[in-house]
């Protein structure tokens, strides 16, 4: 019985320490594998806690953005609302813009009608001018055949006079007389006086058809420049009101205005070709005139100082035109005006060009 004990007990003895032999290896396999779990979790801690501080970081630059935009929003609705005020204030300015360009086109309508109407009168004075030139002419060519007339009768009594010498040579040689020689001697001494005094006429006659003629080119050339200087001056005025409407100009107001400025500069073209007609006409009266006149023209212009000037202005229209713009800052004149003193100067010229023939007859 008791070897039955014994064995049994060794039985349970062994299988005891079998199972304490399993509960030590799997103690130690479940060491193992703790310690390992262990390792695991530590490594996982590890990347959790890298993970975390990497999200800490991302958090942080996120917040950072975050405040960026934010700021940025805010200089956004700064901007924003700086640009609806310079919206308003565009729109204002646009306004004023239109409005200021309606009234310039209105004004440059008006100065253009009336430059036209001022040239228009010009055309029909510088016609009517014309006319009265070529009536003057045809005088001057009258009292030309009528000189031309007188100096044939002059050379036939020259004539005449030689072939009484000869008849007197011949009866003094003769001896038929002395009364008939003092006869003779008077005769030659009256047609003498008689062709002296005609010379003398003729010379007063050229005299007064050259002064006349540089009396109407005198007054000619001060009404062109008179009206040319009033002219520029109504540029002038336009030309300051066109500079302070172009300061709040646009881009697309200026494209407006510069096709205004190329319209505008054909009206100073016109004025030019005006003064160069009126200098052709004068210098083809100046051509028509006898070239015999030539010698006492120059001692009349040497003798008086009157008739070198509108000479000289006349030979020097470029320099005219300089002295003309540069005056045209020293006065202001409305356009009225201007016409009234065209009419008054274009009416004195008319009674002073009618004067001279009257005289010359």
């Amino acid at each position: 019985m008791e070897l039955l004990r014994l064995s049994k007990f060794k039985l349970q003895l062994r299988a005891l320490i079998a199972e304490v032999r399993e509960l030590k290896e799997s103690e130690q396999s479940t060491k193992e594998q703790h310690q390992i779990s262990i390792q695991k979790h530590k490594k996982t801690e590890e990347e959790f806690s890298r993970k975390i501080s990497e999200l800490q970081k991302e958090l942080a630059s996120s917040q950072e953005i975050q405040r960026r935009l934010e700021t940025q929003v805010q200089y956004l609705q700064d901007e924003n609302v700086l640009l609806d005020n310079k919206q308003k204030e565009l729109k204002a300015t646009i306004d004023c813009l239109l409005q200021s360009r309606e009234s310039f086109l209105s004004h440059y309508e008006d100065s253009t009608c009336e430059m036209r109407r001022a040239i228009e009168v010009r055309d029909k004075k510088l016609s009517v001018l014309t006319e009265k030139i070529q009536t003057h002419m045809s005088l001057f060519e009258s009292i030309e055949k009528e000189s031309i007339s007188t100096k044939q009768v002059v050379d036939n009594v020259q004539r005449l006079v030689s072939e009484k010498e000869d008849v007197g040579i011949g009866w003094i040689e003769e001896e038929t007389g002395p009364e008939k020689i003092c006869l003779l001697e008077k005769k030659l001494r009256s047609n003498n006086e008689e062709i002296r005094r005609k010379d003398t006429d003729i010379s007063e006659l050229k005299e007064k058809k050259s002064l006349s003629m540089k009396e109407g080119i005198i007054q000619n050339l001060t009404a062109e420049k008179k009206a040319l200087f009033f002219e520029a001056r109504g540029l002038e005025i336009v030309l300051q009101k066109i500079q302070e409407a172009v300061i709040h100009m646009n881009a697309g107001d200026q494209k407006v205005y510069l096709s205004v400025v190329n319209a505008q500069e054909e009206c100073p073209t016109m004025s030019e070709e005006k003064n160069d007609r009126s200098d052709d006409m004068v210098q083809e009266s100046r051509e028509d005139t006898p070239s015999r006149d030539t010698g006492q023209g120059a001692a009349e212009n040497t003798g008086s100082p009157i008739c070198q000037e509108p000479i000289s202005a006349v030979k020097n229209p470029s320099q005219e035109k300089r002295n003309l713009n540069s005056s045209v800052s020293e006065g202001q004149c409305s356009p009225s005006v201007h016409h009234q003193q065209l009419e008054s100067e274009s009416s004195t010229t008319d009674e002073g060009t009618v004067d001279n023939p009257v005289q010359v007859r």
